[in-house]
């Protein structure tokens, strides 16, 4: 679920996950970064606090670094 400024949005993708865990990124930043793209986009993170690292096809790769939220 992703809040800006009072408003609220929630998105279900399908995903492939080894593991499991959780972690708060800017969906405007993660929206950004998504638009345009098709096929499989390959997020890999460590740990909740880490940066999320973004890859599609051969584009460079992206960090996204995660927010701070009690869960």
């Amino acid at each position: 679920m992703a809040k800006d400024e009072g408003k609220q949005a929630q998105a279900e993708v399908p995903v492939r996950a080894e593991g499991q865990g959780r972690i708060a990124l800017n969906a405007r930043y993660l929206l950004d970064y998504l638009k345009g793209k098709e096929g499989m986009v390959v997020m890999a993170v460590n740990i909740e606090t880490s940066p999320a690292v973004f890859r599609h096809g051969g584009s460079p790769l992206v960090v996204i670094m995660p927010m701070y939220v009690q869960w």
